[in-house]
């Protein structure tokens, strides 16, 4: 028992001055000692082993109180990587991530209509070419999956896009890479991006939704991630919205999905480009006709992106009333409408939450990019394997 105390207790100690030197490179040893609470003594020996395992480097030295110069150290952010895959419907994307959630490599394979078991070979495939293009050790593998994953067994409960169902994933990977794997629900890892590396880092509680193909949302919980009893927190794309309304993928009707994602406002688009009073006009709109024609303020894809804002701030509403959580961040597709559409959003919260909530509440778009689930998927495998960031 004592022998696992003190290896605990090593462990923690290391950890603590990796994050601290992460946080405040370049640091001294002597700043690191008074930073973490430790002896010098200890600092010297982890921030040694640390040196010999290639985590870090001497850059330098710093300022002199009056003595010796201090000799600084810091991060080396390819000491090692991360493998992240993003599992989208249409392909797969996977990248290297270094420690400091920087994308050095990225690669992509088209899914070709492929589903099911197929899905994973493929998966398979794509890693172990990522695992050849490696500059560093590794570390672990996150996989972004969209639909309801159970992260502690491992296991892909279901996803529709994929077409994978109660599918064990982790297990297999495990054995054929040798590494860590954590499987990582998308909106979950979009959640965990916007908190680690976005805007937003400082604000224990935080909402974070997808709006695009399909609609979710990630909640992060006085600083850590709500996954709900049964992991499938956040999965507001099947809330009904509209009584007797069109039938979902999920086998439901009127769900927030059938109203509110790309595919349904390219529906009421092309639904009037298709009507009588249309013919002449240019051929059915696709996805970047409907983003300019919004930005030019065309009545009809105004008329459908509005009115997914409005479904998707219906929604909202309920999630403001029922946690109180102050900063909503939508990621997605959806974020190349702009203030427009958060507006349209945002006056549909005003109106169905308690004015105060509300009038508290701040909507804003994403800064990190598209590959901020790739940024979710190395937190998640950084955090739990290094303490990191």
């Amino acid at each position: 028992m004592e022998k696992a105390t003190r290896q605990f207790t090593k462990v923690h100690n290391i950890r603590l001055v990796l994050k601290t030197v992460y946080d405040k490179s370049p640091i001294s040893r002597a700043d690191l000692a008074r930073a973490t609470g430790l002896t010098r003594a200890t600092i010297s020996e982890i921030v040694g082993g640390l040196i010999e395992r290639g985590f870090l480097e001497e850059v330098g030295v710093g300022s002199s109180a009056g003595g010796k110069p201090p000799i600084l150290v810091s991060l080396r952010a390819n000491a090692r990587q991360v493998i992240c895959a993003d599992l989208k419907p249409d392909e797969f994307e996977v990248a290297l991530v270094d420690l400091r959630g920087s994308i050095r490599y990225r690669r992509r394979w088209p899914t070709a209509g492929m589903r099911g078991e197929a899905l994973v070979g493929l998966l398979v495939e794509a890693i172990d070419q990522m695992v050849s293009e490696a500059e560093a050790p590794l570390i672990g593998i996150g996989v972004i999956v969209p639909g309801l994953t159970d992260p502690l067994n491992g296991i892909v409960r279901r996803s529709v896009q994929l077409d994978w169902s109660d599918l064990a994933l982790k297990q297999p990977l495990e054995a054929r890479f040798e590494l860590p794997i954590y499987l990582v629900n998308d909106s979950h890892a979009a959640a965990l991006a916007e908190y680690t590396f976005g805007e937003h880092s400082q604000n224990p509680n935080l909402i974070v939704v997808r709006a695009g193909d399909g609609i979710s949302c990630g909640i992060i919980l006085s600083g850590r991630l709500h996954h709900g009893d049964g992991f499938g927190a956040g999965e507001i794309g099947h809330l009904t919205v509209v009584e007797d309304g069109r039938l979902c993928s999920c086998g439901k009707t009127g769900c927030l999905e059938t109203v509110a994602t790309s595919r349904a406002v390219l529906r009421a688009v092309r639904e009037v480009a298709a009507a009588p009073a249309s013919q002449g006009r240019p051929g059915m709109p696709r996805w970047g006709d409907v983003l300019r024609r919004y930005a030019s303020g065309e009545e009809t894809a105004t008329a459908a992106v509005n009115q997914a804002g409005r479904y998707l701030g219906f929604s909202i509403a309920s999630l403001v009333s029922i946690l109180n959580v102050d900063h909503i961040v939508f990621t997605g597709s959806f974020t190349a409408f702009g203030e427009p559409f958060l507006n349209a959003v945002r006056e549909e919260v005003r109106r169905r939450s308690l004015a105060k909530l509300a009038g508290d509440t701040r909507i804003s778009n994403t800064v990190l990019g598209p590959e901020n689930l790739i940024l979710g998927a190395s937190a998640v495998v950084l955090s739990t394997e290094l303490g990191l960031p």
